[in-house]
Parts: C-alpha cells; sequence; structure tokens
C-alpha cells in the first residue's frame, strides 16, 4: 500500500510540475502598438493596424512598395508623406499619447539606397518621423506651438555614403533645440534595418536600437530634460516621411523637411519596450537582418553633414529590395506573450525528471524490503 501511495505522489508531482514550465515560457505580455502602420492596404496606405482607429491621411502621392521588410511597405518620394488628423484642440492621437503618458517608444524598418538621396537638398534634414519640431513652428493662437520631436536619418556623404547619421530630436515648451544625442551606424545599401527609439519622457532616459543592439554610449542614455522636454505639438500633425503643415497661403498641406526611401511596419508604443519585446517584433514584422554589434561611430556635430548632392542615378537590379521571406498576415494579439522564460522552463523540467526519479527509486527499495 505505502508503494502504491510513493508512486501515486510521483506521478501527480510530475504532472504539476510538468506544467510549471509553460506558466515560465509566458512570464510577461507583449506591449500592443498604439498604433501600426504596415502598409498593406494599397488604397489606404494610413490605415492603422493596431485596431486603435488612428489612421493617416495622405500628402502627396506615397507609393506601395512590393518587397517591404515583410510584406509590403511604402516607398516615400521627398515630397509625399503620411499625417494624421487633429482634433477640436488642434491635437492628434500621438499628441495626446506624449501629453499625457510617460513613455513612448517607436520602431521601424528602414531601407537606405544611393539613388534616394538624388532629390536631396542639402539646406534640409531627411525626417523620417516628426510630430511638429522645426524652428518655424512658432507659438500660434493656441500658444502651444513650441514642442514636439523629429527623428532625423542623415549620411556622412551622400554620393559614396558609409555611415547613416541618426537623431531624435526634440524641443522643450518654450523653445525649439536639439536635446537627445546623435550617433552613426553603418550604411548597407539596399538593407532593411530595425530601428527602435525609446525614451521616458520624464527622466530622459533613451536608447537607440539597430536590429535589437543599442547603439548608444551608456552617458548617452541618460538623456536631458533639463530644458522641459515636451514632445506634444499642436501647430504641426504627427506625421511620416517629413515634417507636414498647414500652409494658408495655399490653403493646403505642405511638405517640410522630407525623408526619401522606403518604409515598412512603422510602430508607435506607450512605453519602453524591453529587450524581449524588441526581438519579439524585430522577428515578426521583418526578415532575417545582420545585427550590428560594433561600437556606434564618434558623435556627429548638429550640423548638416552633406555638402555635395549626388549625381543622378537610377535604381538597378542590383539595388533592388530584398524578396520577402515572411508570412505578412499574423499579427498578434495584445495577450500573446514573450518567451523569455526558456531556461527557466529547462530548470523546472530537470527538477521534475529528478523528483520523478527519487520517487521511483524509492519505491524500488521499498518493494525489495518487502
Amino acid at each position: 500500500m505505502k508503494m502504491k501511495k510513493i508512486i501515486a505522489f510521483a506521478v501527480t508531482a510530475l504532472m504539476l510540475l510538468s506544467l510549471l514550465p509553460f506558466a515560465a515560457f509566458a512570464d510577461e505580455d507583449v506591449a500592443a502598438p498604439v498604433a501600426w502602420y504596415d502598409f498593406e492596404d494599397a488604397e489606404n496606405l494610413g490605415k492603422d493596424k493596431s485596431g486603435n482607429g488612428n489612421d493617416l491621411l495622405v500628402m502627396g502621392q506615397p507609393e506601395q512598395d512590393d518587397s517591404g521588410a515583410t510584406g509590403k511597405g511604402v516607398f516615400l518620394d521627398g515630397v509625399s508623406s503620411l499625417y494624421a488628423k487633429e482634433n477640436g484642440d488642434k491635437m492628434d492621437f500621438f499628441d495626446l499619447l506624449a501629453k499625457n503618458g510617460k513613455e513612448i517608444t517607436i520602431a521601424f524598418w528602414v531601407q537606405h539606397e544611393t539613388s534616394d538621396y538624388d532629390n536631396f537638398d542639402t539646406a534640409t534634414w531627411r525626417r523620417i518621423v516628426s510630430n511638429g519640431h522645426d524652428g518655424g513652428a512658432v507659438q500660434d493662437d493656441t500658444g502651444t506651438a513650441f514642442g514636439g520631436f523629429t527623428i532625423i536619418d542623415l549620411a556622412d556623404n551622400y554620393i559614396i555614403p558609409n555611415a547613416v547619421i541618426t537623431y531624435m530630436m526634440n524641443d522643450s515648451g518654450s523653445s525649439h533645440g536639439q536635446i537627445n544625442p546623435g550617433t552613426n551606424y553603418p550604411y548597407r545599401e539596399g538593407q532593411w534595418e530595425f530601428m527602435t527609439y525609446t525614451l521616458n519622457i520624464e527622466t530622459g532616459e533613451i536608447d537607440y536600437r539597430l536590429n535589437g543592439v543599442s547603439i548608444l554610449e551608456d552617458y548617452q542614455k541618460k538623456g536631458n530634460v533639463g530644458s522641459g522636454m515636451r514632445l506634444y505639438n499642436t501647430a504641426r500633425p504627427f506625421s511620416i516621411g517629413g515634417n507636414t503643415f498647414y500652409d494658408a497661403e495655399s490653403g493646403q498641406m505642405a511638405p517640410n523637411h522630407m525623408f526619401t526611401g522606403s518604409l515598412d511596419e512603422v510602430m508607435i508604443f506607450d512605453k519602453v519596450l524591453t529587450d524581449a519585446e524588441i526581438a519579439y517584433y524585430m522577428e515578426l514584422t521583418g526578415k532575417d537582418v545582420e545585427v550590428v554589434t560594433e561600437p556606434p561611430a564618434t558623435n556627429p556635430p548638429a550640423t548638416e553633414p552633406g555638402t555635395d548632392k549626388p549625381k543622378d542615378t537610377k535604381k538597378t537590379d542590383e539595388t533592388q529590395k530584398p524578396v520577402d521571406t515572411k508570412d505578412a498576415g499574423t499579427k498578434p494579439a495584445d495577450s500573446e506573450k514573450v518567451s523569455e522564460g526558456l531556461p527557466t522552463g529547462a530548470m523546472i523540467g530537470i527538477i521534475a525528471a529528478a523528483v520523478v526519479i527519487v520517487a521511483a527509486a524509492i519505491a524500488i527499495i521499498l518493494k525489495k524490503k518487502k
């Protein structure tokens, strides 16, 4: 009878312990995007896939890119953008997020090609994402035109680029100026790169990640909030592809500091993503890329580095965008999990096996004594 009880105990312990690894594998929720633009709908390139209704309007003629990082992407021609709708208080969804929240993550895939610099004006900056950050956005009738941010994408040389220069610049509530650091990462022709920018609005802590790897030094990540960081701006809307604003003279939306190139899977989060979450979305939304592990290059000055406009070049077969190798139709639900607990689960499994072995050994010993 005792042996039967021991065996029953061992089996029960095995069943219970075998369930623990699965719980360990799902020990962290994946943050859901507040806005997600995957550019899969050619008729509505500004469609928000997050389900939050943060659709963007179209200025110009952005084109669907058949070879995105996954599925389709968008090609912006330097005079086109996608921008957010304002509410009655001249605020869009990002303004509300930045005003009421404490953390921000902006992630996207970007592809660089030398021909994208053909129409680049060396007197301006290439802005991938922007929310009003501009010296021309002075106070409007609401008294809150200052504030905003932008993500800059430049090159060290526009004829033969060797490095991409990136900044996340932002204003305070009373002035236009750069607060956050800039850095370089290697330029790779035709390669899709997954860029992630995280920012704690209260502390100023910031990070830039290239393919999941930080490209800032530790001292740069401390940021600077001494000037009173403010990311929301009522004068100009949140936009992808440049700084979009209303031109009173023409009565239409107009471009400023525009980006030329291909983007895919632009995502906005209301928190600073963890390492595991960044890796999760990078794997989910893009093809395999080379991970850059070398330290960032010396920080560039906050001035326009390029002075020579490249000669006219055309995209050739050698610079065609990579063929999609992932299923673009799978998007994570809010309840999906990040599997960070594999080592813990493995340990629990080993313990479970050990318990069974010990129980079996005890049962054999007791049987022999009888």
